[in-house]
């Protein structure tokens, strides 16, 4: 929401919001606010413990999702088939995206612990790859609407998005049963079992 406000995760206070900002996502990991408030347009910003630094973008473009691995090692994705990557310093352009992705409207990213990506967004697409080796497009789980988060863990990832869809993998994507019709906008959890999605009343 508009973030004229003191944002606090999990007990660590984030002071000194902007009011024009528009939080998008935050990602935190053992207590510690590893990155950002993901601005529209060309600023992000990255924090530790309880101070938070502007840091630039080097796009023009909207960025929606923020998944930090590391506090040097975090990925940020966006409109534009933008894919962004920061390395404790600074954030940069991630290229080797492929071409059918380049006007992508990505929704959001997780890292594994192996350090691929998985990105997700517009029109049920699906990119996996890191810094490193490059992304692959992975096709698209839904033919219509979107993929609006995944999150992972121990190996198996969860996917949710419009129309009630919850995707999960554990080998292979598949598609499961949920007792909604409802859009559904992020999903987290504690343990392959102990998994929430949330969206619309």
């Amino acid at each position: 929401g508009n973030a004229a406000c003191t944002l606090h995760v999990r007990r660590i206070g984030v002071g000194g919001c902007k009011s024009e900002a528009l939080l998008r996502q935050v990602f935190a990991e053992h207590g510690e606010l590893l990155a950002a408030q993901i601005r529209d347009r060309t600023d992000t910003q990255t924090g530790t413990d309880t101070s938070w630094a502007l840091v630039g973008s080097p796009v023009p473009f909207d960025l929606h999702g923020v998944y930090a691995a590391s506090p040097d090692s975090a990925y940020a994705v966006g409109a534009q088939g933008t894919v962004l990557h920061y390395d404790g310093l600074a954030w940069s352009m991630v290229t080797g995206i492929p071409g059918v992705l380049s006007t992508a409207v990505f929704r959001s990213v997780y890292v594994d612990d192996t350090g691929k990506a998985t990105l997700v967004g517009d029109g049920g697409i699906l990119a996996e790859g890191n810094i490193d080796s490059g992304f692959v497009y992975a096709g698209a789980l839904v033919e219509e609407g979107a993929l609006m988060d995944v999150w992972g863990k121990d190996g198996v990832r969860f996917v949710v998005g419009d129309n009630s869809e919850i995707f999960s993998h554990a080998g292979s994507w598949e598609s499961l049963e949920t007792p909604t019709t409802q859009h559904l906008r992020s999903v987290s959890g504690v343990a392959v079992d102990d998994v929430w999605a949330v969206g619309w009343a």
